[in-house]
């Protein structure tokens, strides 16, 4: 008896500040990021991307994405698509664009995608020291 619905394998996720589409159907990742020093708050992010590729699983899913705070609970973002591996060999890319993101605190924000499966990676937001510059 064959199975219809086998959970997919997250087989990359990664956090950068845009995908760009080239002429021959590959994607570039702009930006890729795992903090972000800012040097006063709020810190605003016109652009932040969720890249996933999942693999080695059959069936309809349900990718869901959130940019959560330290507590979980405060959903500061959050995205859905759904998509479709036919065949084991196969392999979906999803791409989740986030616009005008602030974060009111320095914290660390967790990046969470999930299927019935998932996947939770922190990215920290850090204030960043400026040095005043000594004049030569």
């Amino acid at each position: 008896m064959e199975t219809d619905f086998i959970l997919p394998d997250l087989q990359s996720a990664v956090i950068c500040e845009d995908v760009r589409c080239e002429f021959n159907g590959m994607q570039t990742l702009v930006g890729v990021l795992n903090v972000i020093p800012a040097p006063a708050l709020p810190v605003n992010c016109m652009r932040l991307c969720i890249w996933a590729r999942w693999c080695s699983g059959t069936g309809k899913f349900r990718q869901k994405s959130r940019i959560v705070g330290v507590d979980e609970q405060q959903v500061i973002a959050q995205a859905e698509v759904e998509f479709e591996l036919k065949e084991m060999e196969g392999h979906a890319t999803n791409v989740h664009y986030f616009g005008g993101v602030q974060f009111q605190q320095y914290i660390t924000s967790r990046f969470i995608s999930k299927t019935n499966c998932g996947c939770a990676f922190p990215c920290r937001w850090f204030r960043l020291r400026v040095q005043p510059s000594r004049g030569d």
